[in-house]
């Protein structure tokens, strides 16, 4: 019989993957803990891989959400969406590069990207150099907290 840790073990990184994923979707759900607490248990780079395969696939959950006008699964706001355009009119792609840092705010940031009909490639481009450069300061930052506190 397999214990919680070899459960947890096994399947870490598809939770951590899932995480990522809907932390990057329309959930208000952090990602940064999750990544924190799995990279004390799995290798850097796995941890990497996951995690931006999950965030680049929710923002490109967004982008369809955007492009397609999914009213029934998302509740848009006009007023928003057009505050939000004015970023993307001013500042480009480089508002995709801060979109990971950017709480609450930044995911609906993707779904307006979709919703202005951006290049495709150029979105998958620029949101996965913003989500590998967090997701790479995270663990950066997990693992030099780690070493300063001896764990």
């Amino acid at each position: 019989m397999e214990t919680f840790e070899d459960i947890f073990i096994k399947y870490e990184l598809i939770g951590l993957l899932l995480g990522c994923f809907a932390s990057s979707s329309i959930l208000p759900l952090p990602s940064e803990p999750l990544i924190m607490l799995i990279v004390k248990f799995q290798p850097a780079i796995y941890v990497f891989i996951f995690a931006l395969i999950g965030s680049v696939g929710g923002a490109m959950l967004n982008y369809v959400i955007g492009s397609k006008g999914i009213k029934w699964l998302v509740k848009r706001e006009s007023e928003k969406e057009k505050k939000l355009e004015m970023w993307f009119s001013k500042y480009g792609i480089f508002v995709l590069l801060a979109v990971p840092w950017i709480p609450f705010v930044g995911d609906p940031l993707t779904i307006v990207a979709g919703a202005l009909k951006m290049d495709l490639k150029k979105f998958i481009f620029w949101i996965t150099i913003g989500k590998a450069i967090k997701i790479f300061i995270v663990i950066y930052a997990a693992m030099t907290g780690m070493k300063f506190f001896g764990i």
